[in-house]
């Protein structure tokens, strides 16, 4: 009895790795013809010119590989790592929210990063919040769960680094899409991590960490939901290059929550395009680090100081959300620009 019953596990764990990544791939597979000529391109991570610096994250070096998420098989928090000519990308289901689910959160590199969330029968740990899990790729240094350690980087964006020392001009570029038949994509966002210590083991309040959502299906307004939690701070305007198109006052939601978790948790502040954005989007990463105290002292958060907090981190996922869940992302580029401009 107990061989029939592994021999089902396995048999559903090798269909839903097969239908998930069969929808997540057709879904979007129109996307893929115009990108042959970027990867052909891109296999140098990192390009110089007289007024920039292109670094390369993904895609990198030819890789073709799987990673499963599975409550069932204990691989919710599982880690990955795929390569660059001289950096490396971790990946992760990181399925933090799930106490239980049936079905893979199934990570594709083929030679972009195809996600394909099947999930159904999801038990959250803590219910009353409103997300499932992040699947996600991660540039940095992650000293705390689930990664404890740093991916392979360049020297041109080494982290930890002082943010007040990140180059002013630093534009970091995704080009991503998502499908979704079943459940919600709370985001497709940026997840940055900031402390004052760079080796933080722990988070706690003094902790930052910075969400920056470009595509996003969530009802702000959902009680209990995201506006139970996060205070409104109001609309800013951010420059922001969306496929092609460079709009110097594009608007943004803003959103605090003073502490993430527990009376001693660490702030999260929120950048929320006004408009779900798809498709090649960059985001000038640095100049909205170095410039966000005047947002969190609105809030009653006086300690941060860009000249004593570090960038440790860099994430870029989907957050989900739903009992049953069919829905996903490609992702067929990452890189970071370092424009420089003179200061006579």
């Amino acid at each position: 009895m107990r061989i029939k019953i592994v021999i089902i596990i396995v048999l559903f764990l090798i269909l839903s790795f097969v239908a998930g990544y069969y929808i997540g791939l057709k879904s979007h597979q129109s996307n893929l013809s115009g990108l042959t000529n970027t990867l052909s391109n891109s296999k140098a991570t990192t390009t110089i010119s007289d007024n920039s610096i292109t670094l390369t994250l993904f895609p990198g070096k030819p890789t073709y590989f799987s990673m499963i998420g599975n409550y069932l098989a204990d691989s919710e928090y599982g880690l990955g790592e795929i390569y660059g000519v001289n950096t490396s990308l971790y990946i992760s289901p990181y399925m933090w929210n799930v106490k239980s689910a049936k079905g893979v959160v199934n990570m594709t590199v083929n030679p972009f990063l195809h996600v394909t969330v099947n999930l159904t029968n999801v038990q959250k740990i803590t219910p009353t919040i409103m997300v499932d899990g992040y699947p996600d790729v991660i540039y940095g240094d992650e000293p705390f769960f689930p990664v404890y350690n740093k991916t392979i980087e360049s020297p041109y964006l080494e982290l930890p680094e002082l943010v007040e020392d990140l180059p002013t001009y630093m534009y970091s570029y995704v080009n991503f899409s998502v499908w979704d038949i079943n459940g919600t994509i709370n985001d497709f966002s940026y997840d940055i991590w900031l402390s004052p210590n760079p080796y933080a083991y722990n988070l706690h309040y003094g902790d930052y960490e910075i969400m920056i959502w470009m595509y996003w299906q969530q009802n702000l307004n959902t009680t209990p939901g995201f506006l139970k939690y996060a205070k409104y701070l109001g609309i800013t305007q951010i420059p922001t290059y969306i496929n092609g198109t460079y709009y110097s006052n594009w608007p943004y939601f803003v959103y605090i929550l003073p502490q993430t978790g527990s009376a001693g948790g660490w702030t999260t502040i929120y950048f929320i395009s006004v408009k779900p954005i798809e498709g090649l989007i960059g985001f000038p990463i640095a100049s909205v680090l170095k410039n966000m105290g005047s947002f969190l002292i609105e809030d009653g958060v006086t300690n941060y100081d860009p000249y004593d907090t570090y960038l440790l981190n860099i994430r870029v996922g989907m957050e989900f959300n739903g009992t049953n869940v069919l829905l996903g992302y490609n992702l067929y580029q990452w890189y970071i620009i370092e424009e420089f401009h003179s200061t006579s």
